[in-house]
């Protein structure tokens, strides 16, 4: 693979599993330097930071500054950046909304929206005239197909969707977003046996009609 990103200065939220640590992993595999953001390292992330352009920084994207933090560090290395993928989000199954409590809501579109909003907003300023310029947003299927069971989730990841647009709209042609919307994907989420079933469960659930 080919992606021309040698020496571009790439960052991540989330990226110390799943779909954040495999984009961590490509980039720097094409000769990124990469700055990943989350709460705490896993081995398979270790290893990665080990063996390549990978920096780790612990922090919380949850926080109000904690994105700031971590453009702040990629920076502060680099001196710019070329790539932002906003990729943390949270998801806290319940069997009803009705489960949902004001905290849970307020926790997840802190987590899944918030840290974008804010992320971009600190990132904007570093990435004017860098040719190529990109920033990619981890959306969901979930956007278009709700399930109750993980409400805040879907709307979080819905308003992060039109979000997203809005600041194409704005930046674009000097900084090129996009949105990426998987369904499932094989990782610990859909693997680990407590939390599959519960996946399953939402999957399987009936779809209202609009």
């Amino acid at each position: 693979m080919e992606l021309n990103m040698g020496e571009k200065v790439c960052v991540i939220t989330g990226g110390s599993k799943g779909i954040g640590l495999a984009t961590a992993s490509v980039l720097a595999g094409e000769g990124a330097h990469v700055v990943v953001g989350a709460r705490n390292a896993t081995k398979e992330l270790e290893q990665l930071c080990a063996e390549r352009s990978v920096t780790f920084v612990p922090v919380d994207l949850a926080s109000p500054g904690g994105a700031a933090e971590l453009i702040d560090v990629a920076v502060g290395r680099y001196g710019g950046l070329d790539v932002l993928v906003n990729n943390v989000g949270a998801s806290e199954p319940a069997a009803s909304i009705n489960d949902f409590t004001d905290e849970q809501w307020q926790r997840i579109f802190d987590v899944t929206l918030f840290s974008a909003v804010r992320a971009v907003r600190s990132a904007v300023p570093a990435m004017r005239g860098r040719e190529g310029a990109a920033i990619v947003t981890i959306g969901s299927l979930n956007t278009r197909l709700p399930a109750g069971m993980i409400a805040p989730y879907c709307a979080a990841k819905a308003a992060l969707g039109n979000f997203t647009k809005a600041v194409a709209e704005e930046l674009a042609p000097a900084i090129r977003v996009n949105t990426v919307s998987p369904g499932p994907v094989r990782t610990p989420m859909w693997t680990d046996p407590a939390r599959s079933r519960t996946c399953s469960r939402i999957r399987r659930a009936p779809r209202g009609t609009t």
